[in-house]
């Protein structure tokens, strides 16, 4: 069963049938997102709660499978999947990495069927609803979401319910004021007789609506009823009303809270208000170590504060995603905010922030020098302080200080290293962005810039901007040269070498790498000469220099292991497969998988992009298109996860190779020409060339000469073809585009002219397979198989026998399907697949081979939803492959224009 229960969801819960009948309503016609917004304290929670109740109440006709995930202590990515995996029980086995346990929580949801689940307090993660729940909904068509936020998450197919305050009482008439009830219930919670008077009327009736009906401000009055009788809580409010600036009828439903909070704080002890006040300086967790060193008194002293704090229900318990679930302290948002006014009125204000600067860049530095030995256990320790330390970063982008913006660019350098972003490298670009920018960067410390140059530079890599990440890392050498600081300038150079080997110039890179190796033989830095020979290692496999690539990497590797760089090894690990399957040789191949497996998962790692990329290649060159497009999708999915846009869409380029050679050329050409355009997005390197390439083949194969044309310009753009490294790829284009012209021509009656171009790509074909094992390495699986696939082109192929008629059950409304061969599939409650499947019958039964486009379709699955055409593509495409793989596999066929059912197929409504 699906777990995770709100503890709210025991108390009481009083009026809201208006919201809890139109939310319910939408959750019932099948809308997939649905998110309860907001002011703080409105009561979001308590309704999703009690809805959730209602909807898996065994009672039901129709119970619904319901989780329920509280995220207020989640942060970022990690922590939303996390906190949902926890929720539903996916066993979080110690030391697994973000991809597996990501993995497990989307194969867990998937298995549930149609299921609702609830994600609470989502407004202070709303910049990761793309990464989170967008991708949930395209994987999980069946799944639903309700969601409680201040504020909506802006992804396709959200239906968005804004929630007002509770009914206020109408002069002193308590009656029917949900307002009103609330405050009952809740002083019958500690008085059960409580029951106010005729002359207690007024005074509750001005008391709910100084609150302005917010459950909170209610919640957080009456839990002081006994010492305070409502006449003095109304009294302490409204001489609060000057402290905290409210302007009359209009200061707004926050205004009020605060005046709740402030009533709160009057309660505390001097020493109680300190604490509290600078509490505020603190980003989500409040650390036991963090507080003992940045509030005033330290030590045992912030310690008893913050127990007090704790018991008077201004810090609240919670759970940080670390991978164990570490508990912590925290503020709700709107007491924090109440709290940092008070800080700001203190003298101790600067004294306080200077202290929270100096722990958590010594923290931060600590978590980046840990990556060296455990990058797992790094990530946990920067990712459960990930506010703390970005609230440094603000506060230093935002002072005219050079020391507060080194700190601010320190920090960043350190988060860089565990790729702290969780999946959005590009985040990170703008912060270092922001950072290098700032009028007082040009003041800080020269190797600081230098490192914090070289930080931009590898992220700006991982997301394709190689002109970024050159002019990075130019600068960065020119700045170590002038600082006369030699291990910097050989970081840098070797850096450099990388994004130059990218772009194809490879006598640059080499340079580079060997200018690299030199200075860090010079300073005598073991880890850094690692890194050269490594570079220098990747240039040779690239030249096609096998053995040569296999001894600099195996000298790489034994400086990472004498310096303990554990996440190199691994690295390296991962290129001595490459070298090995580029030289054919899948048995020494596999063997190196296995160890850079076994040395992820010791690691607490995910298995790396780059090895599930490699394993496609061995299972490709293997002959098993299956077990590689099982590999390439994996890869995708986990470049894609890890925001790592060049390997994502070498594995997409990859991916569509395999379909290609199954036959399934429309489909590679459908993926690659959504790629494509952003693709082009990232300037020119040999990535792009890739992916360029295998398009131009397809589109030729398809019979689409000028767009194959035009991609074949693009890709000798993109690809140095002065190279021998690439001109294999583009003579395999040529062929393809050969053939097409051969079969255009014999169309024409023209069999001279088609036997001309015919031993053209004969030609061709023979010259790549001459110079193929001398091929760049990056080319060599690739290159193999469009080879093969060619040469079965040239060949004369006998037409399939056709297929024995088949027949598809269905009941008239689609509650049911009956496969040509499988069992009886229910879909009661899959409204989505229903409707698609209904529609299809319908028209193949009026019209066979006729396809419903994919705008129809769309409509027809989610009518009257506005959504990204992209999006819609994609939940389609998932919606179809589901059904696909319930037994429609061989009968749901796809072209260019749409889908339809096989015209051999024969369709029985029941």
């Amino acid at each position: 069963m699906l777990r995770g229960r709100p503890r709210l969801a025991e108390r009481g819960f009083v009026g809201r049938d208006a919201d809890l009948a139109r939310v319910g309503q939408l959750i019932a016609e099948g809308a997939p997102l649905v998110t309860l917004t907001g002011t703080a304290g409105i009561g979001k929670t308590a309704l999703a709660a009690r809805l959730a109740a209602r909807l898996e109440d065994p009672s039901r006709d129709e119970p619904l499978r319901v989780g329920f995930c509280d995220l207020e202590g989640a942060r970022g990515a990690a922590g939303i999947r996390a906190a949902v995996a926890r929720a539903i029980g996916v066993p979080e086995p110690e030391g697994a990495g973000e991809h597996e346990l990501t993995e497990r929580m989307i194969r867990s949801l998937a298995a549930f069927g149609p299921a609702l689940l609830v994600l609470d307090h989502f407004e202070h993660v709303v910049e990761q609803a793309d990464a989170t729940v967008g991708a949930w909904l395209a994987s999980i068509p069946e799944l639903q979401l309700l969601v409680t936020s201040r504020e909506r998450l802006r992804i396709p197919g959200e239906v968005v319910h804004e929630l007002a305050p509770l009914s206020l009482p109408e002069q002193d008439d308590l009656a029917g004021s949900e307002a009103v009830a609330l405050w009952i219930v809740r002083v019958r919670e500690v008085y059960p007789s409580y029951d106010p008077t005729p002359a207690d009327a007024p005074v509750v009736a001005r008391l709910v609506r100084e609150l302005d009906g917010l459950p909170l401000a209610i919640e957080l009055a009456a839990a002081r009823f006994g010492t305070l009788t409502p006449a003095e809580l109304l009294e302490r409010l409204e001489r609060r009303i000057d402290v905290l600036g409210r302007r009359g009828k209009t200061a707004g439903r926050q205004s009020t809270l605060r005046d709740a909070i402030d009533w709160s704080w009057g309660l505390l002890a001097p020493w109680e208000q300190e604490a509290f006040a600078q509490c505020a300086v603190f980003h989500g967790r409040i650390g036991a170590d963090a507080a003992e060193a940045v509030l005033d008194p330290g030590g045992d002293a912030a310690l008893e504060a913050l127990q007090a704090l704790r018991d008077k229900s201004l810090l609240i318990h919670t759970r940080y995603d670390d991978g164990i679930g570490e508990p912590g302290l925290t503020m709700y948002l709107s007491v924090r905010k109440y709290a940092e006014e008070r800080l700001a009125a203190s003298e101790g204000r600067a004294a306080v922030f200077e202290r929270h600067t100096r722990y958590f860049l010594a923290y931060a530095e600590r978590g980046a020098a840990l990556t060296r030995k455990d990058p797992s256990a790094a990530a946990r320790r920067l990712l459960v302080e990930r506010e703390n330390l970005l609230a440094v970063v603000r506060r230093g982008l935002s002072s005219s200080s050079p020391k507060d913006v080194e700190a601010a660019l320190r920090i960043l350098v350190a988060l860089e290293e565990p790729r702290w972003h969780d999946g959005s490298p590009s985040a990170h670009l703008l912060w270092l962005d922001e950072a290098l920018a700032h009028p007082s960067a040009a003041e800080v410390d020269p190797r600081v810039r230098g490192h914090a140059l070289i930080a931009r530079g590898r992220v700006a890599w991982r997301v394709a901007r190689l002109d970024v990440s050159e002019r990075d890392f130019d600068e960065a050498v020119a700045l170590a040269v002038r600082a006369k600081d030699a291990s910097l300038e050989s970081l840098a150079r070797r850096f450099l070498a990388l994004v130059l080997l990218l772009r194809g110039r490879l006598d640059e890179s080499q340079s580079a790498a060997e200018h690299a190796r030199r200075l860090a033989i010079d300073v005598g830095d073991r880890r850094l000469e690692g890194l050269a020979y490594a570079m220098l290692g990747f240039v040779a496999r690239l030249r096609g220099e096998q053995p040569r690539a296999r001894q600099l990497v195996e000298q790489a590797l034994e400086r990472f292991r004498d310096v303990g760089e554990a996440p190199f090894e691994l690295s390296m690990r991962l290129e001595l497969m490459y070298v090995h399957l580029d030289a054919g040789e899948l048995e020494a191949a596999h063997a190196y998988a296995e160890q850079a497996l076994a040395h992820a998962r010791a690691l607490g790692l995910a298995p790396p992009p780059r090895l599930l990329l490699g394993l496609g290649h061995a299972a490709l060159e293997a002959g098993d298109p299956s077990e590689a497009s099982l590999r390439y999708r994996e890869a995708r999915d986990a470049a894609r996860a890890a925001g790592e846009h060049t390997l994502e869409v070498a594995a997409l380029a990859c991916g569509a190779v395999v379909l290609f050679e199954q036959g399934r050329a429309l489909e590679a050409r459908l993926e690659l020409r959504e790629t494509l355009p952003r693709l082009r997005m990232f300037g020119r390197h040999v990535y792009s060339g890739l992916v360029t390439v295998v398009s131009s083949v397809i589109e030729a194969a398809v019979g689409h000469i000028d767009e194959a044309r035009e991609l074949l310009a693009a890709a000798e753009r993109d690809l140095d073809t002065g190279a021998e490294a690439h001109l294999p790829a583009l003579e395999i284009c040529k062929g393809f585009l050969d053939l097409a012209e051969a079969q255009r021509a014999r169309t024409r009656g023209d069999s001279g002219a088609a036997a001309e171009l015919e031993g053209g790509a004969q030609r061709r074909l023979g010259a790549v397979l001459a110079t193929a094992n001398d091929a760049g390495a990056r080319w060599v699986t690739e290159l193999r198989v469009l080879a093969r696939l060619l040469g079965s082109a040239l060949a004369t192929h006998a037409s399939p026998a056709p297929a024995a008629p088949r027949v598809l059950r269905l009941d008239a409304t689609g509650r049911w399907f009956e496969p040509p061969s499988g069992p009886r599939v229910a879909c009661a409650n899959r409204p989505v697949m229903r409707r698609l499947l209904v529609a299809l019958a319908r028209s193949h039964l009026a019209a066979r081979s006729r396809p419903l486009s994919f705008e129809q379709l769309i409509e027809i699955g989610w009518p009257g939803e506005r959504i990204l055409a992209d999006a819609a593509r994609n939940r389609l495409h998932v919606m179809l492959t589901r059904m696909r793989d319930l037994g429609l596999r061989e009968v749901l066929v796809g072209n260019d224009l749409g889908y339809f059912f096989s015209p051999d197929l024969s369709i029985e409504f029941c």
